[in-house]
Order: structure tokens, then sequence, then C-alpha cells
């Protein structure tokens, strides 16, 4: 080719592109400064980065060994799909992975894909002005005022939130297929919907409200879009979209069916985005952060005074470019409405609900999301895609009226000076950098791990809490992990299951050191709690030096090798590793373990409510890990054995137990023996359960979950309840005994039901017992509780009622073997001691009954 001959215009386009995306690259590095030298040691603020750090790594580190368990990550052990507790990312992962195989640097990898977005937003929406306005400048200047948002800066440690930038890629693929409706333009606009959607939760819900919009525009402005030919296409694209993201959005559903994880309404109302959001930068920013009385975070979403400028020169050309400004316009009036959150000021007390309420009881994935103002940024890049067509509308009025010969000279320096205005004027650096220490002492005991059998870690001190900003020593365990990949206990994630809080906080409390000092709030393992890891299964205890007071360590190190379930592994730098000796065999009986109960008479007025029971017998705490949340399931049946009513209520236990009982109902959970339900609200109906027409039912109580439990019930429905008994006799008497078998062997625990009858008033609440007596005439099983259960313990039995109790005794482990005799009976507490109660059983009035007898083999 000639000098003279001009080039080819693929290869005028390619130039184009290539010199544009460098000039973004040297803008990013600028505007981040001093990021990008000190990418391979250093992340942008707070946990995040290192949580990102940590996905990345696990789904590369799973699409080689497991591609299968993809999602089935090494953190909150035990439980399962802890990949899907948070945004997976699977493209972020992919994209970085050439990076760590080249340097080995997990974190550099990263941080070069955070500045890549940048680079990616900028070149998005240049791409996409540029097309629909015809003008590569104002692309140009549009893909500035994208990529360096506020919004981003803000963001700058949410690398799944700065997937946006993939937005404007998507709808100029959609713009091409529109105008062009090809096989190929319709596989590549799925195949980038479905990049961005699997980018995160949120991100997919933006491009859903802007792709949509965006076509339903076109669906009316351009008639080649209501064609069959077109819908073929979009057919396909949207086919191909979902043979990607729903493998991916698979273990989403299932944890959510399993643990319930969603916002509530009061979640999303504390983070809305109200109008003063579009004037907040983050506090950096040297031009426009007068406006900002403190920290922008989530409602960061000024977009800029020369987009804002810009997009009312723009609005006034909108006949220029119709359908492109409409569908701007209509995205950011949809995108602020829905960023408002559930409720007008809720702050101010305000209770008029916004469509996005709507969206939020009607739209289950809206039911995941806690930050609506999110939605701002669409609001932001409907202003900075109108901001460019007024830069085009504007030079195309300006143009014809300069000298030819000075036109191009007059557009590189306008463009150059536009440039350089949005710069300054969005510049928020520098921001915060934490380095991240990787010296061989901190990483020797993380080394040491990979060289082991499989089996779980737990690392000290833990956050007692799950919350941002408060979660450093987590972050730093799950960034650890990527060395060794061994199961770790501990967890940080957009959710957390219930149970993982009442965990960790079993392992914060006082410490005494042995001149007599508390210190409070301290994390550490003891006699009380080492039980509790060895039910989960924990192998390896790390302790970290760093997170103690020097004057702790060693009364840390000490209660814990008191215990005698650790043998000492080394120390390995600035940390001491520890082996956990696996739990004793368990005995039958010795686990944790529940019971249903559930009134026999229920009486307009009158409390009528299922309860739960949970029994630890052992003299520790005692883990109850339930993976998925429990449900009760009230199923009635009337004589003919026709279902009447039906009702699924949740049921919250705790995690970890002591020793002894707690007692749980639908409205208390857990509670101290002995205490009450707390009473309904004044003008607060009883809660009611069950048929409203009177009769006889029988009651299936079903407990399912991560455990089951059932049992069935007779209930008597009443409108008027039976007339206390006439006579002097005791108002109580006991029905009958049954056991679950006759024969148990020492250490096992033997299962009762007990049922009472009562003919009158009780006045006060009995202590029911049950006594095993040996061969010997010692006891060798007791179990003492209160008769009954919260809100229906015996001075809430009603007159008539049949009272049915599961009552559990355990065998000493020693007990010898022989006939044994079953003693029960009620007392009172007194101020002198106990008094058994006078009480009806077969034969007559007395205070206990022998209601038994059982082998010991």
């Amino acid at each position: 080719m000639s000098p003279d001959e001009p080039r080819p215009a693929w290869a005028r386009r390619w130039g184009w592109g290539v010199g544009v995306t460098l000039i973004y690259v040297f803008a990013t590095i600028i505007m981040t400064w001093p990021f990008a030298i000190k990418l391979a040691g250093y992340t942008p603020g707070g946990e995040d980065p290192l949580l990102q750090i940590w996905i990345a790594r696990w789904v590369q580190h799973a699409l080689i060994t497991n591609p299968l368990h993809l999602y089935d990550a090494n953190v909150f052990y035990p439980y399962e799909h802890t990949l899907a507790y948070s945004d997976s990312n699977v493209p972020a992962a992919l994209l970085s992975a050439p990076i760590y195989l080249l340097t080995g640097n997990p974190i550099l990898a990263v941080n070069l894909l955070v500045l890549g977005t940048f680079v990616l937003a900028a070149g998005g929406m240049y791409l996409l002005i540029g097309h629909l306005s015809g003008n590569r400048a104002a692309g140009f200047l549009a893909g500035l005022a994208y990529a360096f948002l506020p919004y981003r800066y803000a963001h700058i440690f949410h690398l799944n939130q700065l997937g946006h930038a993939w937005t404007p890629w998507v709808l100029f693929a959609l713009v091409l297929l529109i105008e062009r409706q090809t096989w190929r333009r319709a596989l590549i606009f799925g195949l980038l919907f479905a990049v961005q959607a699997v980018t995160s939760f949120y991100v997919a819900f933006q491009l859903i409200f802007a792709v949509g919009l965006t076509f339903l525009v076109a669906l009316i402005a351009n008639p080649a879009v209501r064609t069959w030919r077109f819908f073929s296409r979009l057919a396909v694209a949207a086919a191909l979209a979902l043979v990607i993201i729903l493998p991916l959005a698979l273990p989403y559903m299932q944890v959510n069916a399993e643990l319930g994880f969603e916002r509530t309404i009061k979640e999303a109302e504390n983070f809305e985005a109200g109008p003063i959001a579009y004037l907040r930068v983050q506090t950096p920013n040297r031009v426009w952060g007068w406006m900002t009385a403190q920290h922008g975070s989530e409602d960061t979403l000024f977009p800029g005074g020369f987009a804002l400028v810009g997009a009312v020169i723009g609005l006034a050309g909108w006949r220029r470019r119709k359908a492109a400004t409409v569908a701007a316009i209509v995205i950011a009036v949809v995108a602020f409405i829905i960023a408002l959150g559930p409720t007008w000021r809720p702050q101010a007390g305000g209770t008029f609900p916004l469509p996005y309420r709507l969206l939020f009881d009607y739209f289950p994935f809206f039911k995941a999301m806690r930050v609506p103002a999110r939605f701002g940024v669409l609001v932001d890049l409907a202003v900075v895609a109108l901001a460019g067509f007024g830069v085009a509308w504007a030079w195309e009025r300006i143009a014809p009226r300069l000298d030819p010969a000075r036109v191009r000279a007059v557009a590189i320096g306008a463009t150059a000076i536009l440039a350089l205005g949005i710069l300054g004027e969005l510049y928020s650096a520098p921001f915060q950098l934490n380095q991240v220490d990787r010296q061989p002492d901190v990483a020797a005991p993380y080394h040491w791990l990979a060289s082991q059998p499989r089996g779980a870690v737990m690392e000290f001190p833990v956050d007692a809490t799950h919350d941002p900003g408060q979660s450093h020593n987590t972050a730093l365990a799950m960034f650890w992990s990527t060395y060794h990949w061994q199961p770790l206990v501990q967890g940080y994630s957009g959710f957390a299951p219930r149970a993982y809080g009442d965990e960790l906080n079993y392992f914060t409390g006082d410490l005494v050191l042995p001149n007599g000092d508390v210190k409070h709030d301290v994390s550490y393992v003891n006699a009380k709690n080492i039980g509790v890891l060895q039910d989960l299964g924990v192998r390896y205890l790390l302790l970290h030096r760093w997170g103690y007071k020097r004057e702790d360590w060693p009364t840390i190190t000490a209660d814990l090798e008191a215990t005698g379930q650790v043998a000492k592994a080394g120390d390995f730098g600035e940390a001491t590793i520890y082996l956990l000796k696996p739990p004793p065999p368990s005995g039958a009986g010795t686990a944790v373990n529940l019971d249903l109960f559930a009134p026999s008479i229920a009486a307009p007025g009158h409390f009528w409510e299922p309860a739960i029971v949970v029994h630890n017998p052992q003299d520790r705490l005692g883990l109850l890990t339930h993976k998925r949340p429990l449900t009760l399931t009230t199923t009635w049946r009337d004589d003919q054995g026709k279902v009447v009513r039906r009702d699924e209520l949740p049921v919250n236990l705790p995690a970890i137990v002591p020793p002894g009982d707690l007692y749980c109902t639908i409205r208390l959970c857990p509670a101290a023996s002995g205490t009450d339900a707390p009473p309904a609200a004044p003008g607060e109906q009883p809660l009611r359960f069950y048929p409203s027409k009177p009769g006889h039912y029988q009651v299936e109580l079903a407990l399912t979950g991560d455990i089951t439990l059932s049992r069935t019930i007779d209930v008597n429905v009443t409108n008027q309840l039976p007339a206390p008994a006439t006579g002097n006799g005791p108002p109580l008497a006991f029905a009958s005994a049954a056991a679950e078998r006759v024969e148990i062997a020492p250490g096992d625990l033997l299962k009762l039901t007990l049922d009472w009858d009562t003919a009158g008033t009780l006045t006060e609440n009995y202590t029911m017992f049950a006594q095993l007596i040996g061969p010997d005439g010692k006891v060798w099983g007791q179990y003492d509780a209160p008769a009954g259960w919260p809100s229906h313990y015996t001075q809430d039995w009603l007159p008539g009622e049949h009272v049915s109790l599961p009552w559990n005794v355990p065998l000493q482990a020693g007990a010898p073997p022989g006939q044994y005799r079953l003693l029960i009976g009620m007392y009172r507490h007194t101020a002198t001691g106990v008094e058994r109660i006078p009480l009806r059983y077969p034969g007559g009035v007395a205070t206990e009954y022998w209601a038994g007898e059982f082998t010991v083999r």
C-alpha cells in the first residue's frame, strides 16, 4: 500500500481504538494514583478486597480441581454451597487467572482487574455514545465521565460492583443487534449479557432494567424490532444467556431455600438514595467535596458537573436522537424511583410506599438486595449518555460556523480541554490503601497447614460479628486459606447463616488472669467451649499472638492446654497451632435433643401455640447445628381425617445450647426455664393457630429442616371452657406413662411420655420430676423441669385439659444392670426448700407414684 493510499476503514477503527484505550489506561493510572505502584501488596480499604481475592482464587482452584462442586467453598465450615453467600463473579476469576498464573500474586491479579474495570467502563461508553451520536469525541468524553464517576470511587473495594463497567458494552451490543439482526450479533449480545449478569446480583438487576427499558423504547420507535426475524435472534441470545446464567444461579436458589437468605424492608430503607445523594462525592474530591457533609458511600451518586451541563444540552437537542434520548430519560427516571427505596423519607417518619416495595413483595430476587441506592448508577449512566448526546449536538451546531481549515484543530483542542475538566472535577484520589503483610513469619503457619491432612481450621481471635469493618481477622483468614485450602470455620460474605453468629459469640468472654484481673470481650478457647469445636469437627486451632495483649497470651494458651483436648503442633512465625482431639464417643442419649408440645384445648382468648423444648443432657455447651432453617408444620384433621387447617411456622433455635433445657415458643426462643412468652401487645389478638369451628381434632406437629421430629396430639376446640370439677380433691391427676422401650443401657436416655388430666384450676407453676431407682435403691437417673412450656405451665392448664409431656430421663453411665423403677411426681419451690405436691394417682392421692419398671442390661 502506497503512503498516499488511504488506510482501510477497519485499520482506522483499530487505530482509533488502540489510541483511545491507551489514553484511558494512562488516565486510570493518574486518576487512582498511587494505587498503580502498589498493586502487588496493597488493597483499597476494608475487608471486601480480601473477600474478592478469595473468591477469585477459590473459583480458579475449584474449576481446576472439582468444577462440579464450585460452590462448595472452604469457608463457613461445615455449611454447604458457601460460595453462594456472595457474588461468585466467575468472569472476574477467569479474567484474572492468566495474571495469577504469570505472577503467582493473587493481590496483583485482582488489583489489575480493579483498574481494568475503569478502562472497560470507559471503552464501552466510548463505543456506545460514539456509535449513537456519530461523534468519536463525544464518545471519548462520555467514556471518561462514566469511568471515573464518584460512585465508582465509592466502590473501589467492591470488584463485583465495579462490574457495571460491562453495562455500556451490553447496551452497545443490543443497539447493533437492533440495527442489523444477524445471528452473530445475537450471540455476542447474549454472551455479554450473561457475563455481566453473573458478575453481581445488583448489576444483574440493573442490567435487566437497562436492557428491558431500552428494548421497550426500540420496540415502539423502530419497526424493524417488531418482526419475527428480530425476535428469533433475541430468543437465541436469551437462550445462550440462560445456558450460562442458570447453572451459576441454581446454587443461590438452593441456598436461599435452605437458609432463607433475605433482606428486610428496614434494611432497604436504611440504604435508599434520596435526591440529595446525587450531590454527594467521595471526600477526597477537591472540586465538589464541599457538597458532601459526611463521607459518601452507597449513596455517592453525583454524576459530575460537566455531565449535568452536557445532559441539559442533550435534552435541548433531543429531536436529533429521539429514540436514544428517550431511552436514556426513561432509564434515568425508573432507576431514580427504584433507588428511592421502599418508602418515601422513612428517616423522617414517612410511610408512603414506593414502587420498590412492590418489587420487594412480588419479585423474590429483590429480597436478596439490601441497597436500593445502587440503582442510582443507572441514573448516572443515563446522565452521562445524555451529556454525550449534548456534546455531539453542540458540535453539530458549532462546526458549520467554523473555518473548515480550523475545524479539526478546534475539535481536538475543545476535546482536550473538556477531558481535562472532566478528570479534574472527578478526581477523588488518593483513597485508602491497606498493606497485606505477607512476610515469611506471617505465611509460615499456612504453608504448614498446606502440608497437613485435610481438617477444619479455626483461627483466633475470632471476629464476634459479621459486620463490614469489623471482620478483618476473618477476611485475613480467608485470604490465607488460599495457601492451604483447608476447611475454615470462619467466613465473611454478603450473607451468613444465623447460627454462625451464635457459634462465634460463645468464643468471646471474660478472661481471668492469674493475678485476679478480668479482661472483657476476649476471644479464646477454654473448657466451657472447646466441646463445641470438637462437635464442629475442628482439627486445627491457629492462635495469632498479634491478636492478644502480651500479658494475656500466657493465660490464653494455659486455659487451652488445661482442657486436655489439644496437642501443640508448634510455633510458626507469629502464630501457634494446636491439634484438637476428636470428641469422646457419645453414648445414646447424650446428644442434644428436642421435644414438641401443644395444649389439648383451644378456646378463643386463650393460649394455643406449639412449643419446642431443647434438652442438652451434657455438662457442657452442646451443638445443635441446623444448616437449614427449621419449620414447624401444624396439620389439623377432623374426626373424618380431613385436613381442615395447615400452618407452617418458622422456628429459630439457637445453634449452641447450655446444659439443661431451653423452652421455645413461636414468639420466644430461647427462654430460660420457667420464663413465660411475652403477652400480646395492647390491641393485638393472641396468636390463633387452630380452626374456628369447635370439635375434636388430631393435630400433627412436624418439625422439618436439618432436624426432623413429629408428634400427634388430640385437641378439642371449644367456644366455652368446661367448668372445673366439683369436689375437694387435687385438681390434677396422673393419667398414664408410656416409654419408647423397656430395656435400656447405661448412658442411654429413657424417652417417656407422661400424661396428666386437669380437673380444676391450678394457681401456681409446678416442677415435675422423674427418677430411675436402681436395684440398690439409689437414684441412677433423674430429670426435673417445669411442667409444661412457656406461657403454658401448670397455672395455665385449663379445666378438662389433657396434657401430654415428653420427658427424657438420662441414665448414668455407671448404672448397674438389673430392674429399675420409675418414680414421678411434682413439687413447688418454697422459702425453706422443696415441697412435693399431693396429686391424684391410680390408687389414691399421693406425693409420688411408681409409674413403671425398666430393665438395664
